[in-house]
């Protein structure tokens, strides 16, 4: 396993024991020995043009971990198919995606965006607002051509939906309420 971060340029990883952290080459762990119960590492990959979550990576608050990312595999957005990462998005055109965020920030035009990508050093941009992000999971919409899409559920959410449409419902109606009289 050693050998295989090394290939994904994963160098460090960090052995995170109670308030202590210790930075330890991937080499230097017992790989073999290692379960999903005794291991206590954090690994980090470095910055560069390998790095799986590509030049820019953007964060926001949520309770799973997931974050919009660039990817060094452009060509998979080419594809149909796209769910392809751990629950992350990918963004296509993240520069574009940074310019625009940071529009009204000063300091921050799309010269100084490519010249701190092209730095190629970790570096993180707080917003000065606070942006909503929405996310929605869609496997079944009506495109702009008025054509029905749609896409296998990668996440296993429709079968729920479809079980509760599938129980059986009555329509009861009910006598309307009274307006009580204006003033109360």
């Amino acid at each position: 396993m050693g050998r295989h971060l090394a290939a994904g340029r994963i160098d460090h990883a960090q052995a995170l024991l109670r308030e202590v952290r210790r930075i330890a080459p991937a080499t230097s762990i017992d790989w073999a020995h290692m379960t999903a119960n005794n291991f206590r590492y954090q690994l980090r990959q470095d910055p560069g043009p390998d790095n799986s979550l590509g030049r820019v990576k953007f964060m926001f608050p949520n309770a799973y971990s997931v974050y919009l990312h660039d990817t060094p595999h452009r060509e998979l957005f080419e594809k149909d198919a796209r769910a392809f990462s751990s629950g992350c998005i990918r963004v296509q055109n993240p520069l574009e995606l940074a310019a625009l965020l940071l529009e009204d920030q000063s300091g921050w035009d799309r010269a100084a965006i490519d010249r701190a990508v092209e730095a190629g050093t970790t570096r993180t941009v707080t917003l000065a607002q606070k942006i909503p992000v929405l996310l929605a999971y869609w496997t079944a919409w009506v495109d702009l051509e008025g054509h029905l899409q749609l896409r296998g559920d990668v996440y296993g959410r429709d079968a729920p939906i479809a079980a509760g449409l599938a129980v059986p419902f009555a329509v009861r109606r009910q006598p309307a309420r009274k307006a009580p009289p204006s003033g109360e």
